[in-house]
C-alpha cells in the first residue's frame, strides 16, 4: 500500500509568488508580505507520483504562505496558526506523513507547538539534510584538491545537534580537527566524547579570527552573531555554512573569488516532478527527499520522526536515498546549484593559490 507524503514549503522572498500570482509582480513587496498574512495554504502541485525501481509513492508539495522573514518577525501564536493550517490542509488530502524544511524545524517553540497539535507525524528533514551535507562537503574538497586526511577543518556551532553529527563523522576521518561553540562546558565534553568514540583528540578555540586563517575546510553548523570577516579566510578553502540562515551574505562571499562558499548538496530525484515553488529546478530540498524517503519505505515510525540527529539515522537514510536513486548532484550557492563541472576549474585555480600561500608562509 502506497504512503502518502506532504511537503510543507515556503516563500523565500515575496517575489517568488509571481510564478503563481502574477498580479504581485508590480506590487511593493511590503504589500504583498502584508497580503501573505490572510493567504490560505495551496496545493504547490497537483498529486505527484515518485517511482523508483524498488519503491512507490505519492504525494503534494503544499505552500505555506510566509517568508523566512515573516516566520522570524511574526508572534509564534500567528506562526503555528498558519502551520496548522497548512497541516490541516494536508491531512485533507490524505497525507500520512509530512515533512517541513530545517529553517522551520530550527524555530524549536514554533516546531513542538505545531507538531503538538497535528494528528499526522512530522519529520524535520534534519537527518537526510545532514547526510546530503556531508557528501557535498567531501565531494566539494575532492574537487578543489583539499585532502581531508591533511587538511585543517574547523567547525563552528560544534555542540548543536547538527554540529555535533558532522563532528562525530567527520572525526574518524580528519587528522586535524577544530570545534568552537558558545558553551565551553559543552564543547569540553564534546571534545572527551570524540576523542573516547574515535580515538581523534580534537582541539577546542574561542578565537574565530585566528582559526579561520588556518583552516582549509570550514562548516558553519549554526548561526552565529554578528558578522564574519571573510578577509580571514585563507586562499583555497572550502566554507560550507550550512546554518538555516547563512552567517556570510552573498554580497561579501562575492568579494572572496579564491574561496568557495556553499550552503549544502543537492540531489536529482529518479524521476523528475513539475514543481515551481522554493525548488531549484531539476534538483530538490534534502527535507522534501527525507519525506519522500520515508513514504517510499512505508517507515512511519515515531524513530524518524525525533528532533535530535543520529548517526546511525544519518547512515540509515544516506543508504536509503542511495537505494532508491537519489544522488549528490551539485552544491547549493546563493540560490543556485553549482554543478560538479564548474567545481573543477576552480579546484586547479585554487591549487595554484594554496601553494602560493605555502611558499610565502615557508
Amino acid at each position: 500500500m502506497t504512503t502518502r507524503f506532504g511537503f510543507l514549503v515556503h516563500p523565500f522572498f515575496s517575489y517568488d509568488l509571481e510564478k503563481r500570482f502574477p498580479l504581485t509582480k508590480n506590487l511593493p513587496s511590503n504589500l504583498v508580505e502584508w497580503t501573505l498574512k490572510f493567504l490560505p495554504p495551496f496545493k504547490g502541485t497537483e498529486r505527484i507520483e515518485l517511482i523508483t525501481n524498488l519503491g512507490k509513492t505519492e504525494g503534494y508539495f503544499i505552500v505555506c504562505p510566509l517568508t523566512p522573514k515573516q516566520f522570524v518577525e511574526l508572534s509564534p501564536r500567528q506562526v503555528v496558526q498558519k502551520l496548522i493550517q497548512a497541516g490541516k490542509y494536508a491531512e485533507k488530502l490524505g497525507v500520512e506523513i509530512l515533512g517541513v524544511d530545517t529553517f522551520l524545524s530550527s524555530r524549536e517553540e514554533i516546531f513542538n507547538s505545531f507538531n503538538q497539535q497535528l494528528g499526522i507525524p512530522i519529520t524535520s528533514g534534519k537527518t537526510y539534510t545532514t547526510a546530503l551535507g556531508l557528501s557535498a562537503l567531501k565531494k566539494a574538497a575532492g574537487l578543489l584538491g583539499i585532502n581531508l586526511n591533511e587538511a585543517e577543518v574547523l567547525i563552528v556551532g560544534a555542540t548543536g545537534d547538527f554540529g555535533s553529527a558532522l563532528a562525530q563523522i567527520l572525526a574518524e576521518q580528519v587528522k586535524y580537527l577544530t570545534i568552537m561553540d558558545r558553551d565551553e562546558l559543552k564543547l569540553d565534553r564534546l571534545a572527551q566524547f570524540l576523542l573516547e568514540y574515535t580515538g581523534t583528540a580534537v582541539r577546542i578555540s574561542s578565537n574565530l579570527n585566528w582559526v579561520l586563517k588556518r583552516a582549509d575546510l570550514v562548516v558553519f553548523a549554526d548561526r552565529l552573531e554578528g558578522e564574519v570577516d571573510v578577509s580571514n579566510f585563507k586562499p583555497g578553502t572550502l566554507v560550507c555554512d550550512f546554518s538555516w540562515q547563512p552567517n556570510i551574505s552573498k554580497q561579501a562571499a562575492e568579494r572572496r573569488k579564491d574561496v568557495l562558499f556553499i550552503q549544502g548538496g543537492s540531489a536529482g530525484l529518479p524521476n523528475a516532478i513539475d514543481y515551481k515553488y522554493n525548488l531549484l529546478e531539476g534538483s530538490y530540498h534534502s527535507s522534501a527527499i527525507e519525506t519522500m524517503l520515508i513514504a517510499l519505505e512505508g517507515k512511519v515510525e515515531d524513530r524518524f520522526f525525533k528532533q535530535e540527529i543520529s548517526i546511525s539515522r544519518v547512515r540509515e537514510l544516506s543508504k536509503l536515498g542511495e537505494k532508491h536513486g537519489f544522488e549528490l548532484d551539485g552544491f547549493l550557492n546563493y540560490g543556485k546549484i553549482l554543478r560538479f563541472g564548474e567545481i573543477e576549474p576552480l579546484g586547479r585555480f585554487f591549487s595554484l593559490k594554496r601553494r602560493q600561500l605555502d611558499r610565502i608562509s615557508n
